[in-house]
């Protein structure tokens, strides 16, 4: 099967449980639950569980997820020696942002399915999520042990890309298919976010998961725990949290200032050449690169330091592309170098932040950020930010919060980023999730206490409804 690419953990992964699950130990743990979304056939992306138990009753547990049609294991995290409640939470977030019932499978499917996509997306150069050096760790050998299943990859034989034309990631992705299928031997289907029908159950979906439109009859459901697919919706979950079990209240926060999507001027917005190697730099680092394309980035990366010493853009992604390489002591190092060289680039304050928190030293944060909760008293001279310094401010506070277990305020940052229209690449995946993870659980708590308890049952939805 597929050979094992090279690879890192994403930032909040601690190093102790990678250094476990890379020694092979977790191997060792009986495999306690293996789940899968009912529909994978269908629509082609598997969401695939793997749990295994610990002594304590604790499991680890890999998530997977897979595209059948080309790009193999598409993204994919752990979660190490945790509870089985937060497995099942885990499992009710994943139905609700699939929209699809998860259910157990065997694990000799979980298995063909993660390692035959990979090796079907191999063979056109499509490596997995860096991750999942991490992550494979979980699952078996990928031996003649495993008993192989005969399931289809690709569609009549052929890869199937489905993405947005103007994504730097699809592009990456048609250039390998044109380079290692040849042309006619792929297909690209373009998302159509035009498709009446498409727009319509999107509306549908709104209108129903808007909490502000629900009434007495939907709020008593919610309560009782009678509307499964009510309980597993964020939007309605962050809702009860605001209104009933947060002292300090989003609604009441503002944002004085201008996002923007479009290129801000500052002093490291270069022109011509230069502005053009850090954009190539960019596509190069987010577009998912092979082991041999990081060694060529970082060869490109270091000669732009060579040529442009005083642009501290080129010094921020050799911290990254020495993260991706898992160059843990060099990318240190840059670090350290860029954050003096450059005390106020704002990216090397954000990176050495994310440092901190991946440490567990989020004490150090606010001094760096100069106890800021918005961007524009941590540069009180600028009135316009672009959407990618929004995103990467706010996803840090959260970030704080939640290692300091203020709930509260790493809600309010969350809200902010979910305001406006942020990219997935903007976003830190795991850190949403987790935060999810822990608001559902505070709302189920919370519920519970006023269940069976009409007088309080009547008081609270009064108040949602307020």
């Amino acid at each position: 099967m597929a050979k094992n690419k090279k690879s890192v953990p994403k930032l909040d992964v601690q190093v102790n449980d990678k250094n476990y699950l890379k020694s092979g130990r977790a191997r060792k743990l009986p495999i306690y639950k293996c789940l899968i979304n009912e529909n994978w056939k269908e629509t082609a992306l598997a969401h695939v569980f793997v749990a295994r138990q610990h002594v304590n009753g604790n499991v680890t547990l890999g998530v997977y997820l897979i595209d059948i049609y080309c790009l193999g294991v598409k993204d994919t995290f752990y979660r190490f020696n945790t509870d089985e409640w937060e497995l099942d939470k885990l499992t009710d977030g994943m139905m609700d942002f699939s929209g699809e019932k998860m259910v157990e499978c065997d694990y000799n499917l979980a298995h063909n399915i993660i390692f035959g996509a990979m090796e079907f997306a191999d063979e056109f150069g499509i490596a997995p999520d860096k991750e999942f050096e991490v992550t494979q760790m979980i699952l078996e050998e990928d031996d003649e042990n495993i008993p192989l299943m005969d399931i289809e990859f690709g569609r009549d034989g052929m890869p199937v890309l489905i993405g947005e034309l103007d994504d730097p990631k699809t592009k990456h992705y048609l250039s390998l298919l044109k380079k290692n299928a040849g042309e006619g031997n792929f297909e690209f289907e373009p998302f159509d976010f035009e498709d009446d029908e498409f727009e319509e159950d999107e509306d549908e979906d709104e209108d129903f998961d808007d909490p502000e439109d629900f009434d007495y009859d939907d709020w008593k459901e919610l309560i009782n725990g009678t509307a499964a697919d009510l309980v597993r919706n964020m939007a309605v979950n962050y809702y009860v949290y605001d209104k009933v079990i947060a002292i300090s209240k989003v609604g009441e926060d503002k944002y004085p200032i201008n996002i923007t999507y479009d290129v801000v001027e500052t002093p490291y917005n270069k022109t011509g050449v230069e502005r053009e190697e850090t954009e190539a730099c960019y596509v190069g680092m987010t577009s998912d690169p092979t082991a041999n394309e990081l060694i060529e980035l970082e060869r490109r990366v270091k000669a732009g330091i060579e040529r442009w010493p005083e642009n501290p853009v080129f010094w921020g992604y050799l911290v990254n592309v020495c993260n991706l390489q898992d160059k843990v002591l060099e990318a240190k190092e840059t670090l350290e170098l860029l954050v003096e060289k450059f005390p106020d680039y704002f990216f090397g304050k954000l990176l050495l932040a994310a440092d901190y928190l991946t440490n567990k030293e989020p004490d150090k944060v606010p001094g760096l950020l100069n106890n800021a909760q918005h961007l524009h008293e941590l540069y009180p001279d600028r009135t316009i930010f672009h959407i990618s310094e929004f995103a990467g401010f706010e996803s840090i506070l959260a970030w704080y919060y939640l290692e300091k277990g203020d709930i509260d305020n790493a809600v309010i940052h969350r809200e902010r980023i979910f305001d406006y229209s942020v990219e997935d690449i903007m976003l830190n995946k795991q850190l949403m999730m987790r935060l999810d993870i822990t608001v559902l659980g505070q709302v189920e708590l919370y519920l519970k206490k006023v269940r069976g308890n009409k007088s309080k049952v009547d008081a609270l939805i009064t108040t949602l409804m307020a």
